[in-house]
């Protein structure tokens, strides 16, 4: 292995220094309360609903172990739940393991978990994304998804490239933990460190249990624990093994990496935990050489790769002989496009419709299995937005979905919003659009789902202004804007459809992104948004020829650390002069960087970019909508007051001016026309209800205007709790 020392000593030190009450506490409540319990039955909940009681006992725990290296016996025991997949189980591939693990060894786990991945940043190489603080998922998949339409693209040259998608089998359970020690040994981790990892790592043992009756214990000799915290980081800390082989051979000329474009770094090998892509040229030598090369990091680590389930695509001008020989080399299959990676396909062709068509028929499938029971308008909200609209996330993190597929989906989120039982058939009493307005606003806040797919395009877009994964920036900037930056990046031929999708949030990321001046050597004054002005951040000031490539830097005092107001007065108007003087110039003048305007903490968020593409609004009637939704009573209930606030409730006079053919008169006085201020106020019965329960302050005659204006009057006369009892009253 190639692994060299990149520990430094203060990042030891950090490693095995005492354990903090904070830092212990910080671990258990970062727990999600509901996980799996422990062998006692004990899930995180308890730990956090007691802390008051055993904090100090899972301290004392932790420090000791720091401290001397040593486990109380059992403290590691875990007991595997088998669950089963079908009602009558054959097989062992018919039951689902679950691991419950002891919490008090989690929490332990997670300290040292918290520990462990603020060094790894600079341990683990840019190819590898998993589970490394400010490297995404969508990372590798952007990359892939390029390095692909590369590939496709290849038509020309003697030389044909190949992509091979591996697939590792049992790729925790077959972990050596000989290869996990000199991994750690080589990366320049201290022996006490090592040992306390190797401990809590060895000290595993298994039991089964099975219609309420445990049995068995099982010693494994290798494997990491899945549910362990720490145990996806050594994982990674392992896979960076095979990362330095890959790169010593491409170093060495063995193997050749691919670069899609002139500049552009080159790229042998994508790793994200046990999901591994590999690139390098399209010769039986090469392959070969990466045949062997896994082979000697299966011996090293106990990683097996299932070449079966291996397959690997081909560029278009790989001779049909030179294709048959690396297949046989490394005993895998051709196919003809490259399928999925990371969960995401590696190509989109001209139907997109037909792409993304599965997003609708799941949210079709989600929607049809509630339609069968019986669910309150507060469950069906809490169902469309937690379930049915996230469906499709994933897939706008990186994709511009076709308007017809956000269409369709959203139609059928409605129609099961409106709809009886479920059905869909129902009156739509209320456009979606205004259903997706905020709940401040009258609506409920669901998502334009086109809109909310820009926004997550516009997150890809500033990670690569901001340079947040310097390997994915230097590949997409040499491909697409060499001699610019994202924001003035054209729109040009041969295009990846990932990277057009990204194009399309162009310029919201514009209209967000600000320069943050520190020297100012790299902005122009007239080219890039700097001034701090959420409507518009460029100078509105005719930009004279000669000053064209000036820099922001030309408009500061050199001496002084001020900014030249004579200067700014001749060649700026009155708002560029105001604006530029807010910004103020610190001594220390760092680098010019990239923020976003639209946060306070400057940090992009999907959420306040969704809000600009909305339009951001005074709401007229927002302290009513948030007092009617701040209630704490159950969500039907709320619903109900706000279908009422809406003029959407079915009352007898609504359903009449929809065209329904139906007696118009209360059913319970049979003398007036039912509508809403009549069926909750002015109808006898009604006046009953409020006389009985001692509500004086419901009495319609004392109001004036619609249902809404009735409700309005009373959310600021009443109490929150008699607000309360009349919304459930109501």
């Amino acid at each position: 292995m190639d692994v060299v020392k990149q520990i430094t000593r203060e990042q030891n030190q950090n490693l095995i220094m005492p354990v903090t009450y904070d830092e212990v506490k910080c671990a258990a409540f970062a727990m999600h309360p509901d996980k799996s319990p422990g062998v006692d039955g004990l899930n995180p909940g308890f730990f956090q609903a007691y802390w008051s009681i055993v904090g100090g006992d899972v301290v004392r725990f932790c420090q000791q172990f720091f401290s001397t290296g040593e486990l109380p016996e059992g403290i590691n025991r875990t007991v595997v739940c088998l669950i089963p997949k079908v009602k009558q189980p054959q097989q062992m591939t018919d039951l689902r393991p679950i691991s419950l693990c002891n919490v008090l060894f989690r929490i332990l786990s997670k300290v040292m978990e918290n520990r462990l991945k603020g060094c790894l940043s600079t341990v683990i190489s840019e190819q590898q994304s998993a589970f490394v603080e400010g490297r995404l998922l969508t990372d590798n998949a952007l990359i892939a998804f390029d390095i692909n339409h590369y590939i496709r693209r290849r038509t020309q040259g003697t030389n044909g490239v190949v992509g091979l998608k591996l697939d590792v089998s049992k790729a925790y359970d077959r972990l050596e933990w000989n290869f996990l020690e000199a991994i750690m040994v080589k990366f320049g981790f201290y022996d006490i460190w090592r040992q306390r990892i190797i401990t809590c790592v060895r000290s595993v043992s298994y039991s089964f249990i099975h219609e309420g009756e445990v049995f068995g214990d099982v010693q494994p000799q290798r494997g990491i624990r899945q549910g362990d915290p720490i145990s996806p980081y050594l994982y990674i800390l392992c896979a960076e093994g095979l990362s330095s082989m890959l790169k010593r051979h491409e170093d060495m000329g063995l193997i050749h990496g691919l670069s899609v474009a002139r500049g552009a770094p080159s790229v042998s090998h994508l790793l994200f935990a046990d999901d591994c892509y590999l690139f390098f040229k399209a010769t039986a030598a090469e392959a070969l050489t990466v045949k062997n090369l896994l082979l000697r990091y299966e011996n090293l680590s106990g990683q097996a790769v299932n070449f079966r389930k291996s397959s690997v695509v081909f560029s278009p001008n790989t001779t049909t002989p030179t294709r048959t020989q690396v297949c046989d080399v490394l005993q895998v299959k051709e196919i003809s496009t490259p399928g999925k990676y990371l969960g995401l396909p590696m190509h989109i062709g001209r139907r997109k419709h037909n792409a993304f068509k599965f997003l609708s028929d799941r949210v079709s499938q989600k929607l049809q299995g509630w339609g069968t029971k019986s669910i309150s308008k507060g469950g069906k909200l809490v169902l469309l937005k937690t379930a049915a609209q996230t469906i499709p996330n994933f897939w706008m993190n990186l994709f511009l979905l076709p308007a017809e597929i956000c269409n369709g989906i959203q139609r059928q989120m409605n129609s099961f919003w409106w709809g009886n039982g479920g059905s869909g058939k129902g009156i739509r009493w209320l456009a979606w659009d205004k259903l997706c307005n905020v709940k401040a606003g009258g609506g409920l806040g669901f998502r334009g789902l086109s809109k909310f797919n820009l926004a997550m395009l516009a997150k890809q877009g500033c990670r690569l202004l901001n340079n947040a994964n310097p390997l994915v920036t230097s590949i997409m900037k040499a491909r697409y804007f060499p001699e610019t930056d994202f924001l003035q990046a054209k729109v040009g031929a041969n295009l990846s459809y990932m990277w057009r999708s990204i194009v399309a949030a162009q310029d919201l990321v514009r209209q967000g992104s600000r320069k943050r001046i520190g020297n100012g050597d790299t902005t122009t004054v007239w080219k890039i948004p700097w001034l701090p002005c959420r409507e518009n951040g460029y100078l509105t000031t005719e930009m004279p020829q000669q000053l064209e490539h000036a820099r922001v830097s030309s408009l500061m005092e050199t001496d002084t650390k001020h900014w030249d107001d004579e200067l700014l007065r001749d060649i700026c108007n009155e708002r560029d002069v105001q604006l530029i003087r807010s910004i103020p110039l610190a001594r220390q003048r760092e680098e010019d960087s990239w923020y976003w305007i639209l946060e306070e903490s400057g940090l992009f968020s999907v959420k306040s970019c969704y809000r600009r593409i909305q339009g951001e609004q005074n709401w007229e009637n927002a302290a009513f909508w948030k007092r009617i939704w701040n209630l704490e009573l159950p969500g039907k209930v709320i619903n109900f007051i706000w279908r009422v606030c809406r003029s959407v409730l079915p009352t007898a006079m609504a359903l009449a001016a929809k065209r329904v053919q139906i007696d118009t008169r209360c059913s319970w006085c049979l003398v007036h026309n039912e509508d809403a201020t009549h069926v909750l106020f002015d109808c006898s019965f009604a006046r009953m209800v409020w006389a009985n329960v001692g509500l004086q302050e419901v009495d319609s005659s004392g109001y004036e205007g619609s249902i809404n204006d009735i409700f309005r009057q009373l959310v600021s006369v009443c109490t929150p709790d008699k607000l309360a009892l009349i919304a459930m009253i109501c």
